[in-house]
């Protein structure tokens, strides 16, 4: 018997690139942000409904305050009332001055404090306050580009103030955010080694309220704390998106000064900036990151973007995606924000905290995650391409003789009768082979 090993050593190559695609694959998971499977002991965590409470705020906000614009006289207005109000839940307020230079205007980053005694290690949650409100047409009330993060931030910090904490607590809310963020870039700029390495953790609140998804993004590389976030999330079915692979990377970093050479809308926050400190950080984002029906980002599919235009208006956003969705929205992020780092006890002795942030040298380096990303696409297109046209050419060269692992019998071998004791006959082969009742009260009251 005699037997054709010819095609069956062409499948074997076939076989062996596609190892080394999938060989590939298992390299940018170690490199770029992944899911983790790892298991944790989570806690049930409890109902935050203050979302309602949250949707009236931000209702407060856009119409009381809507011209927040860095250096106006009713930005102003606006420091002195977050100011007030937190003064009056607890917290040791302080406001940091500090001047946009290529804009010439001056600002405050907000600073509200709760000390732990005794305790070293410091989380801190933070929000933009400002808008575009005298820089465009239309003056918008920015809901999208700050206001529901300003409100859901006051709620959470409203309930924090209540709770015994294992660690020094921080509210910041950061000014001129219109201008690449720059009062996180000052906060970070004016932190000591110590104080840096005493962050424990860093909360950014980005857009929020009008987007189809909802994220939890770190960094480029997976990382133990991230994925703890996630796992809480899901324990309480809370519906967060996976952040996805493709990030649709813009080869131009945000800040002359970071160490990132690229950058995409996950890092367009106050996160950024602690970032480029290997910070742990978390940052909470609602847009689609999966449609690519707009070059950029996409927020609502089927929709234009409203961030950084004239309809970024609160009016619009209910519009937009009705009370119900924004009041969803908001209350998904203050559960998974206090169902984190509240319920489930000190969070910074657990193991995803003592050791947050496990970046090796390669993923450190500025250029790494865009020269992999890169890469790894036109690897992974070159080698399939690779394989179709290998295997199309030798399937047209050996189409007669193409028996794969098939034995080819000489007739002396076929036995003479089949089992129904009929004379066999010689083989034949075949060819075919998818408002209105708020509670009107303020927040701070």
């Amino acid at each position: 018997m005699a037997i054709d090993y010819y095609g069956g050593a062409i499948m074997k190559k076939v076989f062996s690139v596609l190892v080394l695609v999938l060989i590939v694959a298992i390299m940018a998971c170690s490199f770029m942000a992944c899911t983790s499977s790892a298991d944790y002991e989570i806690k049930n965590i409890n109902d935050y409904d203050l979302s309602e409470t949250v949707y009236g705020f931000l209702r407060d906000v856009s119409t009381n305050y809507a011209n927040r614009t860095t250096g106006s006289a009713e930005s102003e207005l606006f420091i002195e009332y977050v100011s007030t109000g937190m003064s009056g839940l607890g917290y040791s307020v302080s406001t940091q001055e500090f001047t946009v230079v290529s804009q010439n205007k001056t600002t405050k980053n907000i600073i509200c404090k709760k000390a732990k005694e005794g305790a070293k290690k410091t989380i801190i949650i933070g929000c933009q306050w400002d808008n575009n409100y005298d820089l465009l047409q239309g003056n918008p009330d920015g809901a999208y580009e700050s206001g529901a993060a300003i409100a859901t931030l006051v709620l959470i910090a409203q309930k924090m103030a209540t709770i015994d904490l294992d660690y020094n607590l921080e509210i910041v809310f950061f000014g001129a955010g219109a201008y690449n963020w720059a009062g996180a870039k000052h906060y970070v700029n004016e932190l000591s080694a110590e104080q840096k390495s005493n962050i424990a953790l860093m909360i950014n609140l980005s857009f929020l309220g009008a987007g189809d998804n909802i994220y939890m993004y770190s960094r480029d590389k997976a990382v133990n704390y991230n994925d703890y976030f996630y796992a809480v999330a899901n324990k309480a079915n809370l519906g967060i998106s996976a952040v996805p692979q493709d990030k649709r990377v813009i080869s131009t970093s945000l800040d002359s000064d970071s160490i990132y050479e690229y950058s995409h809308f996950g890092m367009f926050g106050n996160n950024y900036y602690f970032m480029n400190e290997f910070i742990p950080s978390v940052s909470y984002i609602s847009f689609n990151w999966t449609d690519k029906s707009i070059p950029a980002w996409v927020e609502l599919s089927g929709k234009s973007n409203v961030y950084g235009t004239s309809d970024d208006t609160f009016e619009n956003m209910i519009k937009r995606v009705g009370k119900d969705n924004i009041v969803k929205n908001l209350n998904t992020v203050v559960n998974s924000v206090l169902g984190t780092i509240v319920d489930q006890g000190n969070i910074l002795e657990l193991d995803a905290f003592k050791n947050p942030d496990e970046v090796n040298a390669f993923a450190r380096s500025n250029e790494a995650y865009y020269i992999f990303s890169i890469a790894f696409k036109v690897l992974t297109i070159g080698l399939i391409i690779a394989v179709v046209v290998f295997s199309r050419n030798y399937i047209r060269k050996h189409k007669e003789q193409y028996i794969i692992f098939v034995p080819k019998m000489d007739m002396k071998d076929i036995v003479e009768e089949d089992i129904f004791g009929m004379k066999s006959e010689e083989p034949k082969q075949n060819k075919d082979d998818k408002n209105d009742d708020i509670n009107e009260d303020d927040v701070f009251q």
